[in-house]
């Protein structure tokens, strides 16, 4: 039986387009990060590393999902590159 090397994922570049969609539209709706993360239910210093663009730190889809509904925008739209 041979072992397969384990497949190493790079999405990073996805993970700070996701981060920055995020900034942009928590900017748009007014909100501090503070805030954003107290109606998300997250602490403040997990917010920031969501929204860090100096690492890719993801978080779950229910927390994605719940950052959306705050910000009033389509989960999709936090997923897919800013429209210029």
């Amino acid at each position: 039986m041979s072992r397969s090397k384990p497949r190493k994922f790079n999405n990073t570049d996805k993970y700070y387009e996701i981060s920055a969609n995020i900034i942009r539209y928590r900017k748009l709706a007014g909100l501090t990060q503070g805030e954003l993360a107290e109606r998300v239910d997250v602490t403040q210093p997990y917010m920031s590393k969501i929204e860090s663009l100096n690492n890719a730190t993801m978080c779950t889809l229910e927390v994605l999902f719940d950052i959306a509904d705050v910000l009033g925008v389509p989960a999709y739209k936090l997923l897919r590159p800013a429209e210029d």
